[in-house]
Order: structure tokens, then sequence, then C-alpha cells
């Protein structure tokens, strides 16, 4: 019984005082000695000595003393060995890459191999949160880990409705409100939120900017733009069977050249090579054909001719009636000009792009609840452009949109975002002094290092996420894999040609093979002598 009342004994001193047990270290086999220290400051005590009651509990069990329904010790064994016992009430909004929220329960409807592929997609590390099917990841859950880590606090999440707006979610957390602490979002600082709750130093840097829907026929002129109906890979293949082409007409003709006309091997190259080019742009060449293998090649030139002629004409004649059609937006200036209805203006009501657009633009814009909304209006077509959060836009469009919507413009409206609290509350300093002395170590480097450097999005016809085995049309050029098939009808009909030339000149060949082997065999023979 002596032993049972010295543990309520100290139960109870601990309870009134901020005293906290730094060891316990045993003298015999009957009796425990308790080391205490009383420190003055506020202190995480729990953190050393729940594992000192614990091992006297366990001494106390084995003596056949029951102390395990004192209420005092529920208490203290309750709290959270990683913090002091502070429970900050943390709210949340879904807005990757800020939040990002995975669905759990619907994993149980999915197959296991569909199940692995979702599990392997995302590398990065999931948090709970208060309902046990969802949890969340992103740039604002890995700052809730470093802040947990720094201040050693236990914490819940509560996940706002997706269709709330941000200015509501900010009057959730003013006033009498006692249900949350602090909301950790993509929350913009402004004058207006800073009457109703105080904010952190901020987290992340932020601009608005513009997202329209990508426009894989726009052509922008240059000075070689004539050449832009057909993509380098095509042209090259056409100059390369013009002197081909070139090449096989002067073997033809070679023999039924007279001494005059032949002159050196490079010219007659040359006369060949511009009757080809001649053939190709549909003139007629001043070199009289003599024989079938040459005609034959012509004949293919000529339908090659008028395919690549119909094909380019008709291409450029697309890109000149495009880039006439389709307006071209390419910042906010623009619509500050009037280059579009205001009316297909997208903007997501109560968010500081709202705020921006009312005092800046125009009081007419078509109201959105959502960030999703923005992407699905722009695809559907209801709306021509949004404005929105840069960092939101960069994100979904290389994750989600390559290829279909397209970020123009710069920068505009240059924001921050932080940590949104209540008025004067306590801990303020503390979140301030923790996010200094992240950034100061590098750990806010990191975290944008991992979620906001994206890797650039390549304008394509399909987004860039879709696999499909079909070669994307990009700027509108024609690809070789189009025209391959024709430039491989003009290559039979050249070897059809070469080989009409060979059995023609058979005997030729023969004998001017039959004297190259004869001064071969020279030269090797003088040489060995």
């Amino acid at each position: 019984m002596l032993f049972l009342v010295l543990i309520y004994f100290l139960l109870s001193i601990v309870s009134l005082a901020n005293i906290q047990i730094v060891g316990i270290f045993p003298s015999d086999d009957h009796h425990e000695h308790y080391k205490l220290l009383r420190k003055p400051e506020r202190t995480n005590w729990c953190q050393d000595c729940v594992p000192m009651f614990r091992a006297a509990i366990t001494i106390a069990d084995k003596r056949g003393v029951r102390v395990r329904d004192s209420p005092i010790l529920h208490t203290i064994l309750e709290t959270n060995d990683d913090g002091h016992g502070e429970l900050l009430r943390i709210l949340v909004i879904e807005s990757p890459p800020f939040v990002i929220i995975r669905n759990m329960s619907s994993l149980q409807h999915t197959t296991n191999t569909t199940k692995k592929r979702i599990l392997y997609a995302q590398p990065y590390d999931y948090l709970e949160t208060k309902d046990p099917n969802i949890r969340i990841s992103g740039f604002a859950v890995d700052l809730i880990r470093e802040l947990k880590q720094c201040m050693n606090f236990k914490f819940t999440i509560d996940i706002a409705s997706p269709d709330i707006s941000y200015h509501t979610l900010v009057a959730l957390l003013a006033g009498n409100n006692t249900q949350w602490d602090v909301i950790i979002s993509d929350v913009t600082i402004t004058s207006n939120r800073l009457v109703k709750v105080d904010f952190s130093i901020p987290i992340h840097e932020n601009a608005l900017r513009v997202i329209v829907r990508d426009n894989p026929h726009l052509f922008n002129f240059k000075l070689f733009s004539f050449l832009s109906p057909f993509s380098l890979n095509v042209w090259l293949i056409i100059l390369l069977l013009v002197i081909y082409s070139g090449v096989l007409i002067y073997i033809f003709e070679r023999p039924a050249m007279s001494t005059n006309e032949k002159g050196s091997e490079p010219r007659t190259i040359a006369i060949g090579v511009s009757h080809a080019l001649s053939s190709v742009v549909s003139m007629s060449g001043d070199l009289p054909l003599t024989t079938m293998s040459s005609r034959m090649v012509t004949i293919g030139l000529y339908a090659l001719s008028v395919i690549l002629i119909a094909t380019y004409t008709a291409n450029l004649s697309s890109f000149l009636t495009l880039q006439r059609s389709l307006p071209m937006i390419s910042g906010i200036d623009d619509i500050k000009n009037g280059r579009l209805p205001f009316s297909r203006i997208g903007i997501v009501s109560n968010s500081a792009a709202d705020d921006y657009y009312l005092q800046n633009v125009s009081t007419l814009y078509y109201p959105l609840a959502t960030s999703k909304d923005i992407f699905t209006r722009l695809l559907d077509r209801t709306i021509d452009a949004a404005i929105t959060d840069s960092t939101i836009l960069e994100y979904a469009i290389n994750r989600d949109y390559c290829g279909q919507l397209i970020v123009v413009g710069i920068g505009f409206a240059k924001s921050s975002f932080g940590i949104a609290m209540r008025k004067n509350w306590e801990y303020k300093q503390d979140f301030d002094m923790s996010l200094l002395s992240f950034r100061e170590s590098g750990a806010f480097d990191k975290l944008e290092n991992k979620w906001f450097h994206f890797q650039e999005c390549r304008t394509a016809l399909l987004s860039s996420n879709v696999n499909n085995d079909f070669e994307t049309i990009e700027d509108g050029e024609i690809p070789l894999n189009i025209m391959g098939g024709l430039f491989l009808t003009f290559l039979a009909m050249s070897v059809v040609a070469l080989a009409l030339h060979a059995w023609h000149f058979r005997m030729v060949i023969a004998a001017n093979i039959r004297n190259v082997v004869i001064r071969v065999r020279q030269c090797l023979s003088s040489r060995i002598r």
C-alpha cells in the first residue's frame, strides 16, 4: 500500500505543478528513487515523463498494485509522444498541388492490378484526415509535416467542401468560431482578409495568369513561313529525290549523248539534276530524253509533283485562313482591350482573382465555383479564357491538359500565400519563427522543387499524358509518315527504271566491268613489281 500511495502522490504533484521526471534510478530490490526537476518555463515534459510512468506501472503490476484506473494517469498516457499535447485543428481545401485529395474508398472498387497502378503512380506520402477514407498530399501537407516536426504539436485535419469560396473559407475562421485554428492551403494574403484574420509570413509567392484553349493550328508568320506546310523531313526527302533522279537520268542518258553534249562529268550530272527539278515543279526540261528508263523516271517525277504541289497549296491556304479567322489572346492586356467578350471570361467567384478582375477589368464575367470548373468550361467551349493562380494552372496543364490548354502572357497581380489563423492567436509568432527557420535552412526550396518545378509541356494536338500510336501534326506541318507512301512509290518506279537500263545496256555494262577488273589487276601487278 505504501507503494500505491507514493504513486498517487507523485501523480498529484505532476498534475498540479510543471514537473518533469528525468529518470528512475533503482537502488535495491525493494525501493525505487525518483529524481524530480522543476522547470519554470513551459516545456514538453510529457514527452519524457510518459515512458517513466509506464515503467513505474509495470513495476507496480509485478507487485500486484493496480494504479491504471487513475484519471490523472490516463490524461498523461493519452498525450502523444511526439508532442506536448497541444492540438492544432487544421482546415484545408482541395487545390493541387497544394492539397491533393485521394479517396481511398474508391480503391476498394478497383481490381488489384488497377489498385497497384494507382498507388504506384503517385510517389508522395499521404496524410490521414478525420475522414478515414480521405487522405491528402501536396505542398501544404509536406509543410504540415515540417511544422509538426519543429513545433511538436498534435493535429486534426478537416477537408472543406470543394464548392466553398475562399472568402467564405476565411470567414469561417474569423469571429468567434473555435472549430479550427488555421487554414493551410493556397489562401492569398489580401488587405480585406487581414481585417478578419491574421496571416503567417508568406509560404509561396504567386501571380495571376490567363489560360486559354491551345490551338494546334496556330501559325506565326516568319521569314520562311512558306516552307511550313511541309515538315523539315519532307523537304529533305524531296531534295534527296531530286538529286537521286538527276543521277539516274545522267546514268541513263550518258551513253546516248553526243560527244559535244557530254562535257565534264559534274556538268552532265548537274544537267540531269536540273531536268529532275524541272519535272518536280511541272516544267519541261531542256534535255531531250532518248531512253525508256529516263522517261519512266520523269513520269514518276511528274506524278510526285502533282500530289506535292496540290498538298502544299491546300495546306498553305489553310494556314492563311486560320491565321485570319481565329483570335489570338496574348495576355491580360488583350482581355482589358476587349479582344474577347467579357461574358466569355471565367473567374472563380469570391477569390483573389475575382477581386483583381472587378477592380481592374470589368464587373461582367462568367462566374465559376471552383478552379476545376476553369478546365471543364474551357474544354466544352463555355468560356474562351480564364484568370486564376499561375501555380495551379501550370500544375494542371503539365499534368492533365497538355496540348489542350495553354497559359499565355506573363504573370500579373503578384501576391503571396500564407497560413490563415484566428485574430491575435497566441501561436502566431511560433509559426512565423518556424517558417523563417525553414526558409533559412533551405527546407522551403526543397518543397518548392518537389511541387512547383514542372516539366515543360510540349504543345501538341493530344495530351502528353495519353499514350497513342499515332504521330500528331504539330503546327500544321505534314509529317513524313503521311507522305511516305508517295516517296516509296517513286522509289519503286526508279528501281524498275534501273532494271530496264541494266537490261538494255547489259553488254556495255559487262564490258565496262571487265575493263575495270583488268585495270585493277594491272595496277596491283605493277605495285608488286
